[in-house]
């Protein structure tokens, strides 16, 4: 095999900051993917408590 080729394929290997990216992108979109459900539900579930309060405290 040429040298330069091996050099060329061991420092393509060595390199992992790209793996490192691409790595980073798929835990945010899977955490992005999480939350925007829980965040639904959590602000569904707060404004029914600030109802519940306006209203016991209105007397309504």
């Amino acid at each position: 095999m040429n040298t330069s080729f091996v050099k060329q394929l061991k420092a393509y290997w060595s390199d992992i900051e790209g793996a490192q990216a691409v790595e980073y992108v798929v835990i945010a979109a899977a955490l992005t993917t999480a939350l925007i459900p829980g965040f639904y539900y959590v602000s569904s579930a707060v404004a029914d408590q600030l109802e519940f309060i306006t209203s016991f405290v209105l007397g309504v």
